[in-house]
């Protein structure tokens, strides 16, 4: 634990370099908590994590063949589980920049809300090619992130969120059938957003959870995911219709425009047109 600890601090202040672990070949150790208990997980290691996965020195293709990312869902379940708060933050953060990698470049542009500096340092270290193969394994974790979008501290929030659009973006199929699975949670999310009392902040998230919505109806229209819409109940899409219809009326011309498409598409998608 002191020698992790002590690793991030020699990292932070760049008296190690990234470069000087990959020589060491020691990349693959430090995830391998991932596959043991997890309350003996600790902070620091996955702080190290977060310092690995978002270097652009370590190739992507070294990431994609540690197949965590289903153990990286479990780990935020168990944190927010047991209300972890302190492990929250780097936990997301560790999603996030899988999720990135595994993201095309091209699309990133047209996400609401994620940082250009984000968008340029992928460039550096994205290729699809070895993108991660097991990241449709986050799909079984939508309901946490749907879950964090709603969290009182606005950092955690909206690192939920945008690891909910990135997944959507780069896995739809999944992102799709999972996010149509828990239409009550993210109706309770976006209800409880519109009681919040920060503007700025709530109708950036009400914003990327529309996206993903958004995203999420037209996939299962062109798929014509037929199962997926008879296991919805009728009366959890008629609640979040009426939820987005009143986001139509935000005083947020951003989110009233994002609001009005979602509605379109979820009437389409009923309606089987």
């Amino acid at each position: 634990m002191y020698a992790q600890k002590l690793l991030v601090m020699l990292l932070d202040l760049k008296c190690l370099r990234i470069t000087d672990i990959l020589q060491l070949k020691l990349v693959s150790q430090f995830f391998e908590f991932l596959h043991e208990d997890l309350s003996n997980a600790n902070v620091n290691n996955i702080r190290l994590c977060v310092l690995l996965a978002s270097a652009p020195e370590v190739e992507t293709k070294i990431l994609s063949e540690l197949k965590v990312v289903k153990r990286l869902g479990a780990l935020l379940e168990f944190v927010n589980a047991r209300e972890m708060e302190d492990f929250l933050e780097p936990t997301l953060s560790l999603c996030r920049f899988f999720l990135l990698r595994s993201s095309g470049k091209e699309k990133l542009g047209g996400m609401p809300g994620i940082p250009s500096n984000d968008i340029i340092k992928l460039g550096n270290m994205n290729d699809q090619e070895d993108a991660s193969t097991d990241i449709t394994d986050f799909g079984g974790y939508i309901s946490v992130f749907l879950e964090l979008c709603g969290y009182h501290e606005c950092q955690i929030a909206n690192l939920a969120a945008e690891c909910l659009i990135l997944f959507t973006n780069t896995a739809s199929k999944e992102a799709a059938m999972n996010l149509f699975s828990n239409l009550s949670l993210l109706g309770r999310v976006l209800e409880l957003l519109s009681l919040r009392q920060n503007p700025s902040v709530t109708s950036q998230l009400q914003r990327r959870l529309l996206y993903a919505l958004y995203v999420s109806c037209k996939q299962l229209r062109s798929a014509q995911l037929n199962s997926v819409m008879r296991s919805v109940a009728i009366s959890d899409i008629t609640r979040i219709e009426a939820i987005v219809s009143k986001l139509g009326n935000s005083s947020n011309p951003k989110v009233a425009e994002a609001a009005l498409d979602v509605v379109l598409e979820l009437q389409l998608l009923h309606h089987g047109t």
